[in-house]
């Protein structure tokens, strides 16, 4: 036969504090709870925002091959696809210009600060 069971009570020392912390502890891993929650409706909505940039892309792309295959006739101004390269090796070119041109600059403000530099440091030699 099954035995009685028995009822054992305990006494606790500070039951208002053991009571509130359980309860700080039980908000606490209720507020976690609710951000993880947030988090994977954040990732979901994530998930599908990509879907549809993916899918508009490859719509813009289509649509691009398509007018490029039809293409419309082009203003003066702007240069057909095919000059492209060219166009670019130009760019390059201006800009290695450019570049060195700054750099001679710079060197030269740099001399000028070296001279104005040693003028001052034998200045204070003297003294």
């Amino acid at each position: 036969m099954a035995k009685k069971k028995e009822i054992v009570h305990a006494q606790v020392k500070n039951p208002i504090l053991i009571r509130k912390t359980i309860l700080e502890s039980a908000i606490f891993a209720t507020e976690i709870l609710n951000s993880l929650q947030k988090f994977k409706k954040i990732k979901k909505e994530k998930q599908q925002f990509r879907i549809k940039l993916k899918k508009e892309l490859q719509e813009i792309k289509s649509l691009i091959e398509k007018l490029e295959i039809h293409e419309l006739p082009r203003p003066p101004s702007i240069p057909h696809p095919s000059s492209a390269p060219l166009i670019k090796k130009e760019f390059k070119k201006e800009a290695k210009k450019q570049i060195k041109e700054e750099t001679k600059l710079i060197e030269t403000k740099h001399s000028e600060f070296d001279v104005e530099l040693k003028k001052l440091q034998e200045k204070l030699k003297a003294l």
